[in-house]
């Protein structure tokens, strides 16, 4: 079974993923548990991984709605804007306003690649 990523490339389906996610966001091993074995049995071929991360949300909202908001925090960001430019300029007017020197726009290069 395959997955549609927001790109539109076509990805397999990694319950392990949605796992791992959900214990990121500080679920424990028997609510993820849960969740997954919900989404697998809903989940079907081109499935967006939009539609799973509705699903998952709406099922950890009713069981530790606490952990919901965590794990929704990546499409929030996404919200501010696609390439993440609105969401680093926002963030660094909070820090100035800490009295925080802040630059925006640079490019570093990490390990492996530039960031």
């Amino acid at each position: 079974m395959y997955v549609i990523k927001a790109s539109g490339e076509k990805e397999k389906f990694m319950p392990r993923k949605i796992y791992g996610t959900l214990l990121r966001a500080g679920a424990d091993g028997n609510v993820a548990n849960q969740i997954v074995n919900h989404i697998k049995k809903e989940a079907y071929d081109g499935i967006s991984t939009r539609k799973i991360l509705d699903h998952a949300l709406a099922l950890l909202k009713n069981q530790k709605p606490e952990i919901s908001a965590r794990y929704d925090m990546k499409r929030a960001v996404m919200n501010l804007g696609p390439t993440g430019f609105p969401f680093e300029r926002f963030f660094a007017e909070i820090l100035k306003n800490y009295g925080y020197e802040v630059q925006t726009g640079k490019v570093i290069k990490g390990r492996l690649i530039t960031h």
